[in-house]
């Protein structure tokens, strides 16, 4: 039995989502690249005594809460995430359809 082959309408969308996914991951990281270049450094005396009274403010009454700040500089940009080989070959796939559709008539 022969698998049947996917419609344009199904290869449009899955190129669709996966250039959607791409712009979305893409602006996260360019906005994440933008804040990091705009902090300013603050002493780590005054970092900590900034996360102290944030956890006053923010603490439930009666209730204890650990804060434990991340490092920021660990985030993985969009080049390192798991798929992008994938998505990159979806979209070029999908460059050729648009360049050459008579290669794509009888599939």
């Amino acid at each position: 039995m022969s698998k049947k082959p996917l419609s344009k309408v199904k290869i449009i969308c899955y190129v669709v989502i996966s250039i959607i996914i791409y712009i979305i991951i893409y602006f996260f990281c360019y906005r994440y690249s933008i804040k990091k270049k705009n902090v300013p450094e603050i002493p780590p005396k005054k970092e900590q005594q900034l996360l102290e009274t944030k956890k006053l403010i923010d603490a439930p009454e009666g209730k204890n809460i650990n804060f434990t700040s991340s490092n920021t500089e660990k985030f993985p940009c969009f080049q390192d995430l798991i798929g992008f080989s994938e998505e990159k070959k979806a979209l070029d796939g999908f460059i050729n359809y648009i360049k050459n559709p008579e290669d794509y008539q009888n599939i």
